[in-house]
């Protein structure tokens, strides 16, 4: 049996079917890494190809790719193709996850 794939911390992606928690924690690991939170910050600009987010984050071929893929697997930004290359975007059910369970806290 394959190995699950895993963040670079070494814990495991969610599963779909995974209980909702399970996102939300994994959301909350990879949005506290610096780069992500770059890569969020331009997505929220504009969708982009991982060229151009290299170029701004100032990320190697390997970083670049192993945060796409951890803000992929925790539902925060999506990949699409237009013929011209992948583009990345933010997408919508990630981040409502994640406000959810912030709105859960009533201040």
């Amino acid at each position: 049996m394959a190995e699950p794939p895993r963040f670079e911390n070494g814990f495991p992606y969610p599963l779909p079917g995974d209980p909702e928690p399970v996102f939300v924690n994994a959301a909350f690991m990879v949005i506290a890494e610096p780069r992500n939170r770059k890569i969020l910050e331009l997505l929220r600009l504009k969708p982009m190809t991982e060229a151009e987010l290299r170029d701004f984050v100032d990320l190697g071929d390997f970083e670049a790719g192993a945060s796409l893929h951890d803000l992929m697997a925790t539902g925060l930004i999506r990949p699409s193709g237009d013929g011209r290359g992948t583009f990345y975007s933010l997408d919508r059910a990630g981040f409502t996850r994640v406000t959810n369970w912030l709105a859960t806290f009533e201040l």
